[in-house]
């Protein structure tokens, strides 16, 4: 956080666009303070009076939300029964449908594409279409951070593959920098201790360096050395290191401040001081497994 407030210092607030937000900023989003941050949210609400916000996808016009027994697996897309009988989990299968309005972040941005720093998509199966409604915004703007929920198994019919996500992002420059993958155990062998099968996750996407090098020539020095501001902190944000000292790098030694000195609030500061937290946090805990176990 200290870290983030010396980089970001005089820079404008970065522009936040969540996609299937559902509630308030969560971890590590939460480490930046809400002058750091315009946060645009879009997470249609069929139980609102107005219908909530559209649902965002490739396309403008009509659509249905496929409302589940559990909230958070609500689609465009039906679930796929397969997926559903093979896991055991009957918690996506659909319990009533609303029609719903759909637009696209071009639409909704168009001629802003300046103005969005960060993209969160949680779409449950239609993130690759929202990707799609995206095109100008990824092309004609710069987005520092993209993370985009994936499937590698058919959970919703019609849905997007991370195969699909992935070529489509590279087509745009950008390239994949980290991966979360989740599992899950097929309902036959629920009871073993075993990890299970990948069935979808999370992916962080960044500019690539010919990105960013188009980006340098494409802009005033001014507007390139904020671009790479944000770029730095969004990477520190999730653990990037190397990506914002790439960026670092393409700075002059005068547009750096504190990015890199050491002697400072820079880099090497804040990943050794995140050691010293890691090591602080593991023995509180040790600290109360011995607690518990004395009062046992």
């Amino acid at each position: 956080m200290v870290f983030l407030r010396h980089v970001l210092r005089g820079r404008p607030p970065l522009g936040f666009v969540d996609v299937g937000s559902g509630g308030p900023l969560k971890y590590p989003w939460t480490l930046l303070s809400s002058d750091q941050i315009k946060k645009f949210d879009f997470d249609a609400n069929p139980d609102t009076e107005d219908g909530g916000d559209a649902c965002i996808s490739n396309r403008e016009g009509e659509g249905v939300l496929h409302i589940a027994r559990d909230p958070r697996s609500s689609s465009l897309h039906p679930p796929s029964e397969e997926f559903m009988q093979w896991f055991g989990d009957d918690s996506m299968r659909v319990v009533r449908e609303v029609p719903v309005r759909l637009e696209t972040l071009d639409g909704l941005f168009e001629g802003r594409a300046d103005e969005i720093d960060l993209i969160d998509i949680n779409a449950e199966g239609h993130d690759l279409m929202v990707l799609q409604g995206a095109h100008g915004i990824l092309t004609e703007g710069l987005v520092k951070l993209l993370k985009v929920e994936f499937e590698l198994t058919e959970a919703w019919e019609e849905q997007g593959y991370f195969s699909e996500i992935d070529e489509f992002m590279r087509g745009q420059g950008y390239v994949l920098a980290d991966l979360q993958v989740d599992f899950k155990l097929p309902a036959s062998v629920k009871k073993l201790a075993i990890r299970g099968e990948p069935i979808w996750g999370k992916s962080f996407y960044v500019p690539g360096a010919a990105r960013w090098e188009a980006r340098r020539e494409s802009v005033e020095r001014a507007a390139f050395v904020s671009d790479a501001l944000g770029g730095i902190a969004a990477s520190v944000l999730f653990d990037m290191p190397g990506r914002a000292v790439f960026l670092a790098e393409m700075l002059e030694h005068h547009e750096r401040p504190v990015i890199m000195e050491s002697s400072g609030y820079g880099l090497d500061w804040v990943y050794r001081s995140a050691a010293l937290e890691s090591v602080g946090r593991s023995l509180g805990r040790l600290a109360r497994d011995v607690v518990r176990w004395i009062a046992n």
